[in-house]
């Protein structure tokens, strides 16, 4: 595992994606947290499912640690079937704009997603830079003007906020909560001046402390201003035949309603559609699963049978997948032209587009409470191993249980806060650190040995 990689370490072109062999369990997570340090550009780590993504996450988080300058950013999935008459979120929408909106401004840092996510056709950036704006204390606002500004980006009102992309006016006081924000503010006006901005809790409606200034990100992922609803009902008319006002969308948002199911018909509000790979630097290192592509071809297949089904029901025809996703041929075409690196944990290859990495599966441990000696596997293989050994333990509780094992059969356990501290205490041969690994491994030539509370006591 190399600890500067060496610059054949990444693609030095489009044309030659290199794979990362050899590499199982956490050491996965460690190779891309080795990189982010090296690499001049953002990385782009793109897992198959939601699950194996949050494995990989807890690991980089973990091997980068806490004192780190690197960002580790998640863009959520919509969480929705596709062709779903659910919304996502206000939540996840809110996170979602929060991210794109910083990831025009990214130079280097991880970004973590699903494949799934990758394949959703976005809003445009300009859209999503274009309807952000702030407010500052002190500054004079036309409270018209700024309602109009609201609807604009994409705000809804209503009497009482509760949820992101929603704003109320009462008099002299503007309520909004904005997407990308953990809380509301409140907007306290002396005529046309901003006297006060504090935040709030949408339960209790109290407020909570004040701030200078703050951003404002667009309502949606889409605007519901008076000229977007003419662009999408004129973008229907163009692709479905037959009378509009029989389909229960377009009759809706011909009466300014916002009905369930409007956002898998999103692309209409828009001349064109973006995707991830118009957000991120062209200079991005792209890191994917090996089958990645078995798993862009599985995810097509599930769009175009919820799409079948959805045409069952003519008062909500659906938009063909085209428009609202990515097939795996854009995809593979839009990664020909980025640095990729392929993750892989078969044997070492010796190809000149491969970086070997000498790690190995951690055995398995297993707690029998029936035995007299319940951790003997366990403590055995510490006596009889010659490598360091580092415990990562979920919660401060277990972790102190072994601890408690360990010095009880005569082994020295030092507690460390995160992976660097254990690395740089060359003489520490067993430590613990409390953190969320699902995984461990073994680093054969560093000669460590990570094992996770699963080798232990069953996978959680």
């Amino acid at each position: 595992m190399p600890n500067n990689a060496p610059v054949q370490y990444f693609p030095m072109d489009q044309t030659n994606p290199i794979n990362w062999t050899g590499l199982h369990g956490a050491a996965e997570g460690l190779a891309v947290a080795q990189a982010s340090r090296v690499c001049n550009a953002p990385i782009i780590v793109v897992a198959d499912s939601a699950r194996r993504l949050r494995v990989l996450a807890d690991e980089i988080t973990f091997f980068i640690g806490s004192d780190s300058t690197v960002p580790i950013i998640q863009f959520p999935d919509r969480e929705c079937l596709p062709y779903d008459t659910v919304s996502p979120h206000p939540d996840i929408t809110s996170e979602r704009l929060k991210t794109l909106s910083r990831l025009t401004e990214v130079s280097n840092g991880i970004l973590l997603l699903t494949v799934s996510t990758l394949s959703q056709r976005l809003p445009p950036p300009d859209y999503v830079l274009g309807q952000s704006f702030a407010l500052s204390s002190g500054t004079n606002i036309d409270n018209a003007n700024l309602r109009t500004r609201l609807v604009m980006a994409g705000y809804v009102s209503v009497s009482q906020v509760t949820y992101p992309g929603e704003y109320a006016v009462r008099g002299g006081v503007i309520d909004i909560y904005p997407m990308g924000s953990d809380q509301p503010f409140r907007l306290d006006l002396f005529g046309d001046q901003v006297e006060r901005i504090r935040f709030f809790n949408p339960e209790t409606q109290k407020s909570t402390h004040s701030t200078d200034s703050i951003e404002l990100l667009p309502g949606r992922e889409y605007p519901t201003s008076d000229d977007a609803i003419s662009l999408f009902r004129a973008n229907f008319r163009k692709l479905f035949e037959g009378d509009p006002q029989k389909h229960l969308i377009y009759r809706a948002l011909s009466e300014r309603r916002l009905p369930a199911g409007l956002d898998y018909f999103w692309p209409l509000f828009f001349d064109k559609q973006a995707t991830l790979f118009d957000y991120v630097d062209d200079q991005a290192l792209w890191i994917l699963d090996f089958d990645h592509q078995d798993s862009m071809d599985s995810n097509w297949a599930v769009i175009r049978d919820r799409y079948q089904q959805a045409t069952m029901i003519p008062e909500r025809m659906p938009l063909e997948p085209q428009l609202l996703f990515a097939d795996p041929l854009e995809i593979q075409r839009e990664l020909s032209r980025h640095k990729v690196v392929c993750l892989r944990n078969d044997a070492r290859s010796g190809s000149a587009t491969a970086v070997d990495h000498n790690t190995r599966l951690p055995e398995t441990f297993p707690v029998n409470i029936r035995d007299p000696e319940p951790f003997a596997p366990l403590l055995t293989h510490i006596e009889e191993s010659k490598a360091r050994i580092i415990f990562a333990i979920s919660s401060t509780g277990r972790s102190e249980t072994v601890n408690e094992v360990l010095e009880t059969n005569g082994f020295n356990v030092s507690r460390v806060t995160c992976w660097s501290d254990f690395v740089e205490a060359n003489m520490v041969q067993i430590a613990s650190v409390v953190a969320p690994l699902e995984r461990g491994a073994v680093l054969c030539e560093e000669a460590i040995e990570i094992i996770s509370e699963d080798q232990i006591f069953g996978a959680r």
